[in-house]
């Protein structure tokens, strides 16, 4: 049971973070800025799709909770919009910079 809990945690996790990384650039940074509305769409559509038994809740609590942590990584990764404000990530994007 921990198997296949821990299994699609993960599977949602990265399903998000490629539904995240095929999105258009701009909708996906603007997304990032609104980790609150995020967060709560995903854990309500977790709970919805697995409702009726206790292990399913126990899935949807696990899979929310990485959820959050995966709308945390994308924002650390690639960067958030938040009003009109570019927040960068590790990785914008853009090509390396030199420093000097």
């Amino acid at each position: 049971m921990l198997q296949s809990l821990f299994a699609m945690s993960l599977a949602t996790a990265f399903g998000f973070l490629m539904l995240l990384f095929g999105a258009p650039r701009m909708q996906a940074l603007r997304l990032l800025g609104m980790p609150f509305i995020l967060d709560a769409a995903g854990t309500i559509f977790m709970f919805w799709m697995h409702w009726g038994t206790f292990s399913g809740i126990m899935v949807a609590t696990f899979a929310a909770g990485m959820w959050s942590m995966s709308v945390r990584f994308a924002r650390y990764w690639i960067g958030y919009i938040e009003g009109n404000r570019y927040y960068f990530g590790v990785r914008d994007g853009r090509p390396f910079r030199r420093v000097r």
